[in-house]
This record gives C-alpha cells, structure tokens and sequence, in this order.
C-alpha cells in the first residue's frame, strides 16, 4: 500500500476511480488502502492520509481525502462505483454513464491523471477507461474503432478489456451515448429546450423506440405497471389475502437506490394494503397529487383508525395556501415498531404554467429532511399511479441529477424510469410538462411569481 500512495503523490495524482468492493462473493478483491474510519488518519509510508467526508449515492460512494508529505498537502477524491461485479457488467448502461459524468465533473480542469483501478485491474479498469475515452471521441468526431482503442490498450497492458461480455459492454454502452449524447444539457439551454417543441417531439420519438427495444431485450410486453422490474412485493402479513401491491413502482434517483415509490391512490378495499405498503418500505413521506374527491380517505378526519392489522394515528393537521400537511403514526399489529409519516395533500395539480404549488409541497420535502432522517423512498400517489405521479418524480429526479452531476437530462431519467415502468411518462404531453416544470423552478420563474404575488 505504501508503493500505491507512492504513485499517487508521484504523479499528483487528484481523483481516483474504484471498480471494485472490498469483498465480492465471499472473496477479498481489494485490501482498503484509506484510514479504518472517517475523521481519522493514516500514514503510508512518509505519507499521511487523512479520511475528510464522505457523500453516498445510489450506485457509487465519494470519499474526500488530505494528502500530506512533508509540509505539503493535496487534496483527492475517491470515486467508488459499487456496481460493476467481478463477474458480470452492470444490467444497463445508465449507472456507469452517470458515474462517468460525476468523475469529468469532479476533474474537470485538473492535468493530471486519473487513476483507475478494480480487483486485477484490467477487466473493469479497462472496460471503465474505454467508455470514458470513447465517449469522449464520440464528441469530437463522427467516427470511432473501439476494436483499435482495445488492442492499443492491450499492448500496453495485457488483458486489458478481460472478457468478451466487457468488449460488447463497451459497444452497448457507446451505442446508446451516440443515440442520446444531445439530451443533456446545462441549465443555460433549459429555457430554449422547452420552447423547442420539435426537439421535445424528437426525443419523445427516441424514447419510445429505446423502450420498444428495452421491452423486446427484457421480453416485457405487459401494460400493466406491476408486471416489470420495479415491482414491489408483499412483506407483512395481510388480511386481504394480497400477494403483492396494487400498481406500485420501485424508482431509484441517483442519490438513492430507493427513492421514489409511484403508486395508484386507493379505494377502499386497498387502503389496507396502501398503509401496509407505507409501513413495510418505512416511506417517511406521501404526496397526494388528486383531489379528494376522486379518491378514497384513508386516513383518520381525528383521531385514530384502524384498517385491519394497520393502524393509522393522526397526530398533527397544518393547512397552508396549496396543500395540506398531515403528521401520523403507524403501526402493524404484528410489530411494536411505529412509523412517522408525513403527508403532502396537493389541494389541485397546477393550471397552466403556475408551479408555485410544486415548488411548495419541495420546499416541504426539503425541510422535512433537513429536520428528521429518513431513508425510505418517499411515496408518491394519483388517481392512476402514473400520471400526476411519474411527472413529479420525474422532475425531483432531474433536480436530484443536476445537483450532483451539474447537468439535466430529463431523456435519461424519464427513460430510466421506463426501465421500471413501461407507462411512465406515458405522452408527449406529459414529456413536455416536465420540461416545463422544470425549467420554471430551475431559472426562477416561481420565485419571481411569488415576489408578485
């Protein structure tokens, strides 16, 4: 380990990418090179590491550390993507085109080199470093031969690029960079992409193609929003006789494996199965995106209520100018643990393109995690689960996006979440919307209609 921090300080080097765990099926893969603990520090060698912070997203971990040899000190950031396994590739392309973007983020500017390494360090090293390199001569011309980058990275260091699943990784993911390469954007470009409704049509052209070609790859040819990858099943013990959920839909954002739950808001033979729903994922949060007299109240007016083997305790009621905030708790006969749950009652979704309502029920969501922990998805409900439903999450996806990659692609996540859902984001109409929605609370527009209002 010494000699490794030797290397590091020798070439000054400033961002290091991790393709492997410390531990895969049961073997050691990687001996942890960085002090045993956040906060502490660790010399290697005539060189002190000091671990700074750490940041947790859904698929890779950032690790901040000081650097210090003598009187000097540098900083480094390790970039960690946990989920290319030692013997498989990642399902999709999206994780490692995200991890991608994060790393030009961090080193942007910086000459010198990226240090890449996974357990042998040339399957992944060399299949991580290909995409990277070719993603970036896709940019700058048309043309590109990944047969020729892979042998010229071979001579230098054998095996590089290890199996054959890693080569045809390689082409699958540059494949679909060169299809949807123009979708991202910086927040400049939202307002012109927005009012470009034949670029808006395109894309949504593009989307139902890609999910087409998803569905045939994965044989999903249902409709039915339970029936795909981001199915929740049952867990708790039930008195309906239920297996699993009604039209419930598992997202994760890039912060979050877990983070949304999309769900259709219910009747009175599911309310049961809704709060157990709830209860079981831990949701510290629900936003209700219909009126209620489209619906079923399935909560308590006061009071406490009892839904079978779920019990619902409302504990708080604050009404403000767009929404309805309610406190409970809940609980499962079975277990003696109680769950706080928040709930956001949206009085009516926006008219036209007044998004003051949106930006409140957020403000709330932000507050409420900056208040309390909570590590469950947050639960989010219209009349049929994928409307109202798939554009909020949506839009909080793509914030969440721009917050730690520093771009939008509103493409990416809506056709990640088609991934999990073949409904979401079902029209053009809703595609545009969240364009719309998100450009307003992006450049300000809602801010400045609150300061004239």
């Amino acid at each position: 380990m010494n000699d490794f921090w030797r290397v590091i300080w020798k070439e000054n080097t400033s961002t290091i990418v991790m393709l492997t765990n410390l531990v895969e099926n049961g073997l050691s893969r990687c001996e942890q090179y960085w002090p045993s603990e956040e906060g502490h520090n660790e010399a290697y060698g005539s060189i002190l590491v000091i671990w700074k912070e750490t940041d947790k997203y859904a698929n890779f971990c950032v690790r901040k550390f000081l650097v210090k040899k003598n009187v000097e000190v540098r900083t480094l950031v390790q970039i960690h993507y946990t989920a290319f396994t030692d013997i498989d590739v990642p399902s999709e392309p999206f994780s490692i085109t995200e991890v991608i973007k994060y790393v030009k983020r961090v080193h942007d500017g910086k000459q010198s080199p990226i240090l890449v390494h996974c357990s042998a360090g040339i399957g992944r090293t060399g299949t991580f470093i290909s995409i990277y390199c070719l993603m970036e001569v896709i940019k700058a011309r048309k043309e590109i031969n990944i047969f020729k980058f892979v042998e010229t990275a071979r001579r230098n260091r054998v095996n590089m690029v290890q199996t054959e699943l890693h080569y045809g990784f390689i082409f699958e993911c540059l494949v679909d960079f060169c299809q949807t390469r123009h979708t991202e954007i910086s927040t400049g470009y939202l307002s012109e992409r927005r009012n470009a409704s034949r670029t808006v049509r395109d894309e949504f052209k593009l989307l139902k193609k890609l999910t087409a070609h998803n569905n045939l790859k994965t044989k999903n040819y249902q409709t039915n929003p339970n029936d795909f990858s981001g199915r929740i099943g049952e867990m708790s013990e039930s008195t309906t006789g239920s297996s699993d959920y009604v039209n419930t839909t598992l997202y994760r954002s890039v912060r979050k494996q877990q983070a949304f739950i999309t769900t259709k808001s219910p009747m009175i033979n599911t309310v049961e199965d809704f709060w157990r729903m709830v209860y079981d994922w831990r949701c510290p949060i629900i936003v209700m995106l219909n009126q209620l007299d489209k619906t079923y109240m399935y909560w308590p007016a006061k009071g406490t209520i009892k839904y079978r083997n779920m019990e619902v305790i409302l504990l708080e009621q604050k009404r403000g100018s767009t929404h309805i905030m309610r406190t409970f708790n809940v609980s499962h006969r079975q277990s003696e643990n109680a769950l706080t749950v928040h709930q956001l009652q949206l009085f009516s979704w926006p008219a036209g393109e007044d998004f003051r309502a949106l930006n409140e029920i957020r403000e709330c969501i932000r507050l409420l995690n900056k208040q309390h922990e909570m590590p469950g998805p947050t639960l989010v409900h219209c009349i049929n689960g994928i409307g109202n439903s798939s554009i909020f999450v949506a839009v909080e996806m793509a914030l969440i996006q721009l917050e730690i990659i520093g771009t939008v692609d509103v493409f990416s996540v809506v056709r990640q979440m088609r991934h999990r859902n073949v409904n979401a984001i079902k029209t053009e109409e809703d595609y545009a919307m969240c364009y719309k929605i998100l450009s307003s609370l992006v450049l300000g527009t809602v801010s400045k209609m609150n300061k004239s209002s």
